[in-house]
């Protein structure tokens, strides 16, 4: 008996931001899965404002954004991003020290 070959349930894409950091600074990832304008911001652990990572247009597909501030140590943040179409999204990110 042959078993059948039954195709997996593709990945849906989703909106997600990944972090790296190098010694000229720390860049975000932005995967979204579709082109609209978002508003983009770094916020400490307590939600206060550290910094505008990019406000415009973001495209389908990987966006990526560097920021060269000395404001930004070791700790946890949260990427707010605010989508032309109303949603939100908060993504955590953790810094770890030099």
């Amino acid at each position: 008996m042959e078993s059948a070959n039954i195709p997996s349930a593709p990945d849906l894409p989703s909106y997600h931001v990944n972090f790296s950091q190098s010694k000229t600074g720390i860049s975000f990832e932005v995967i979204s899965p579709k082109s609209e304008k978002a508003d983009l911001k770094l916020v400490s652990s307590a939600w206060g404002d550290i910094c505008v990572i990019h406000k415009g247009m973001i495209h389908a597909g990987k966006n990526t954004f560097t920021l060269r501030s000395s404001k930004i140590g070791s700790g946890t943040y949260y990427v707010i991003s605010k989508l032309s179409d109303g949603e939100q999204f908060a993504d955590k990110i953790v810094v770890p020290g030099k």
